[in-house]
């Protein structure tokens, strides 16, 4: 199956056809020397699952299916994770380790939610994106006004008041200045 797997892959990135949905094909951890090279491409969705540990290298704190979706959910720049990336001796904010392998003994029983891990690092590095517009929600429910970096983090706490926010249909509440559901 593994020769499959590899023959499968050398065809899809010799043709590089735009008939292929599936641009690369996932090899387990072993050996080690034939996974690298799909790791190492930066501009597409490699696949590689991406393992998200805390400080101590015992827990794993999340799991992203891919390269993609870690720049996307968890924001960072696709240069600083192929930096640290399968580096146990680096930490991103003092707290996070990536690796594209489960480390034996790893606790996997723990795993948190996007939401929640989008808060972990917030609170553990809570310097403002530059890109980001501050955000003042004023909730006429509870009466309370709450101060936010940005757009993201004004959802997220929007998602665990009323557990669904759209970004794109509480953008357009805000450009108008009007209610998003009826708070």
């Amino acid at each position: 199956m593994r020769d499959i797997k590899i023959l499968e892959a050398y065809y899809i990135n010799e043709l590089n056809s735009n008939l292929n949905s599936q641009k690369f094909v996932y090899l387990p951890e072993e050996p080690l020397e034939s996974v690298l090279p799909f790791i190492k491409i930066s501009n597409r969705d490699t696949s590689v699952p991406i393992i998200l540990y805390g400080p101590d290298l015992s827990r794993v704190i999340y799991i992203f299916s891919s390269k993609t979706s870690l720049y996307n959910d968890f924001g960072i720049h696709h240069a600083t994770i192929d930096t640290i990336l399968d580096n146990l001796k680096f930490k991103l904010f003092d707290y996070f380790t990536f690796s594209t392998k489960i480390l034996e003994g790893s606790d996997l029983d723990n795993l948190l939610s996007l939401n929640e891990l989008i808060k972990l690092k917030d609170s553990i590095n809570p310097k403002k994106p530059s890109r980001s517009n501050p955000v003042i929600l004023k909730d006429r429910v509870q009466n309370i006004e709450q101060n936010f970096y940005s757009l993201r983090q004004a959802a997220f706490y929007i998602e665990d008041m009323e557990g669904v926010c759209d970004l794109g249909t509480l953008r357009k509440h805000m450009k108008k200045n009007t209610l998003y559901k009826d708070r």
